[in-house]
């Protein structure tokens, strides 16, 4: 750690990161614990230096590093094309992005990198997960622990040997940040599948209002069998003292049509500019009284056959060859809207329809026993 304390140009770069993630971190260790206290002290003064004018580390006036999770879709359209163009060179793509781009604003080739093998990258695989794919998780996971990336890189090799070799189609694979996704939300043995009791919503307040609506992976520490995922949800759609629970007025729906205009259905970002709405409020708002392709005529017998043939191959993991490129493109997260977007019958219905008429089917007796069943194992797993 001493190389750290003879290069004062790192200062910057570490107080951009955030002093406070350091120190908690790096204070983890007890070995080390006396030398990071005073690296973490030294880069704090020396970083308040690089803020005064005339210092050698200050960044120019025109550059703006923005957070990595908030990227446009301008971006993201740059960098695929510069990654067909220039391959994984990222330091590259890096340069040749933030000079395109002509905002001022900056992007590190390990963002970069970050990004495309995360996010956009044509080969990740977002189909429905396996039963296959969960054992195999819940294996790898006991024979070499939380090793995200190689666990990642083992599953497609698997696929790699199951596949036919001489098979023309392309591998799809998970990336590690879906299979830690998958594990912290429906493997993990320690985590919670219940509602949240009261005083757990008590204990949220109280640790919310200690530490502050952001380090929710320190908040979730201290609530155990919850993600900092589940904390943070839970929060923003049900406890935030900002969110409204009246009925939306004129003003509301028309901000609404305004910014889906204009940043389409990123209802996270769309409830942060709202500012009293839930991005669970703002996406039912607007698939159930606002979007104008919503299709809100009585059901068709041929549609109802068509939703019940779709909750049928959900079940049973087959999906229609001819559904899974736009399954790819367009990615869901449960089988609503995966049959809202993926079964031609249904198009022009939204994800929220096809569940209530689901269950009003089922509520009829007009499901097949086999889904009944099946419907009343699943209503119980989630109540």
């Amino acid at each position: 750690m001493t190389w750290l304390l003879r290069r004062p140009g790192l200062c910057w770069g570490v107080h951009g990161h955030g002093l406070e993630l350091l120190r908690s971190r790096l204070l983890e260790s007890t070995k080390t614990r006396p030398l990071l206290v005073s690296a973490a002290a030294w880069l704090q003064s020396k970083s308040r230096l690089c803020t005064t004018p005339g210092a050698a580390s200050e960044p120019t006036a025109q550059t703006t590093v923005i957070p990595r999770n908030e990227w446009t879709p301008e971006e993201d359209k740059l960098l695929q094309t510069l990654v067909e163009r220039h391959g994984p060179r990222w330091a590259l793509i890096a340069k040749e992005l933030n000079c395109l781009l002509k905002k001022g604003l900056e992007r590190s080739p390990s963002s970069c990198a970050m990004r495309y093998k995360r996010t956009l990258n044509p080969s990740i695989l977002r189909n429905p997960w396996t039963p296959e794919e969960d054992a195999t998780i819940l294996k790898l996971y006991r024979e070499i622990g939380p090793r995200w990336a190689e666990i990642a890189r083992r599953m497609a090799t698997l696929v790699q040997e199951t596949t036919d070799s001489t098979a023309s189609s392309k591998i799809y694979q998970r990336t590690d940040k879906q299979i830690l996704d998958r594990f912290r939300e429906k493997l993990n043995p320690q985590r919670k599948s219940t509602r949240w009791t009261y005083a757990e919503d008590q204990q949220l307040k109280a640790l919310v209002k200690e530490q502050g609506p952001g380090r929710w992976t320190a908040i979730a520490a201290k609530l155990p069998g919850r993600t900092a995922k589940d904390c943070q949800l839970h929060w923003r759609r049900c406890l935030d003292p900002r969110i409204s629970r009246s009925s939306w007025t004129i003003e509301e729906d028309e901000k609404l049509k305004m910014l889906v205009s204009r940043h389409g259905r990123r209802w996270a970002l769309i409830s942060k500019l709202m500012g009293n709405r839930s991005d669970i409020q703002c996406m039912h708002r607007w698939s159930s009284k606002l979007d104008p392709s919503i299709r809100r005529g009585p059901w068709t017998p041929l549609e109802d056959q068509a939703l019940i043939e779709a909750y049928a191959a959900w079940q049973k993991n087959t999906i229609r060859e001819a559904s899974i490129r736009q399954l790819r493109i367009r990615g869901h997260r449960n089988v609503w809207i995966w049959a809202a977007r993926a079964v031609p019958e249904l198009h022009g219905r939204s994800s929220s329809q096809c569940r209530q008429r689901f269950m009003q089917l089922a509520a009829s007796r007009k499901l097949p026993q086999e889904l009944l069943k099946d419907n009343r194992h699943e209503n119980r797993a989630t109540s």
